[in-house]
This record gives structure tokens, sequence and C-alpha cells, in this order.
């Protein structure tokens, strides 16, 4: 068995153990790559997916692809990035009053996945700085809860997240619309 099999295998195991129904990769190895080495599986990033972050999940695309997502071909017009970009704090606060704080914690990561998996609304006009701000600000204030408080796996789930905001960041940065910096907890 190779490192990435074990690591994999382990990951499947806490899993289960603590109730999840799948993981997401969010960092990989190289595709391709035949050489594995620890250096390499210390770079993969997976979260732990329960059955609340998978109803999560569905409700946050249908909101980001402005429930195009189970259509056959998802065609963003700019009125649709505008209509998410627009939304985004409101979804925040919705996110921010659920409890416990893992309810929030599984909210908004389904939200921040959407966010980055369908990311038409980076390019939207309007206020889009009022819509990045507001999703740090939820993620400082999430993050500020310990692990058993947030449902969420120290070795596997916590760096999972981070990479992901990390990601989004990113892709924020890029965004020539966009003036707000993505700040959360890291």
């Amino acid at each position: 068995m190779g490192l990435k099999e074990e690591y994999l295998e382990k990951l499947e195991t806490t899993s289960k153990e603590l109730g999840g129904v799948s993981t997401l990769c969010v960092v990989d190895i190289e595709e391709g790559k035949t050489d594995v080495n620890e250096s390499d599986i210390a770079k993969l990033r997976y979260i732990i997916i329960t059955p609340r972050r998978v109803i999560e999940v569905e409700r946050a695309i249908d909101f980001v692809t402005c429930k195009q997502a189970l259509g056959a071909g998802l065609e963003f017009t700019p009125e649709n990035g505008v209509e998410v970009a627009s939304k985004i704090p409101k979804e925040v606060t919705k996110a921010m009053r659920k409890k416990p704080a893992a309810a929030s914690f599984d909210y908004l990561f389904a939200l921040t996945y959407a966010l980055d998996k369908y990311d038409h609304w980076l390019n939207a006009e309007g206020d889009l700085d009022e819509a990045v701000e507001s999703l740090g600000r939820g993620w400082n204030e999430v993050l500020a809860h310990s692990f058993p408080d947030l449902g969420i796996h120290s070795e596997y789930t916590y760096p999972g997240i981070k990479a992901l905001l990390s990601i989004l960041k990113q892709k924020i940065e890029a965004a020539p619309k966009i003036n707000a910096k993505f700040n959360w907890a890291s």
C-alpha cells in the first residue's frame, strides 16, 4: 500500500468514526505523480462531509447557481452574479444565526464551497466588497470556536477549510472589481 492509500484509508476510518458520509478533496497530489513522498502527503487537504454538510452544500449550490445546478448546462448572466453577490451578506448572517456553532460552520462552509466552485459572482457589477467583507467576518466569528464545538476534525477538516479559504482568497484578490480584502482568521 502506498503513502496516499494509507492516508486515504486513515481519512476514511476517521470520517466514519465521526459520522461522515464522504470526503471532499480540496488539495490533491499532482495528477500522474508516481513517486509520492511524505512531503506530498503533508500537502493533501480534505474536508470530512457529514450528512448536514451534504444538505447545506446542495442548498448553497442552488443559491449560487441561481437554481440552475440541476440543469444540463449552467449559463450565468451578469444579473446572476449581481443577484448572488448582493445576497452573500444575508447568507452569512443566516449562517451566524445558526445554533449550535457546528451548524454555523456547516452553513458557512457550504456557502464558501459553492462560491468557490461557481465563481461567476466575482465578475458581477455592484458592491462586491460588502460580500467579501461579510464572508471574512463570518469566518472570523465561526473559527473563534473550538474544533469540538464546530464539529470539525483538527487533522483533516480544519486544514481543509483553511486551504479552501486560501484558494477563494486568491480568486478574490485576482478579481479586478473587488477592492476589499478577504480577511479570515488563519
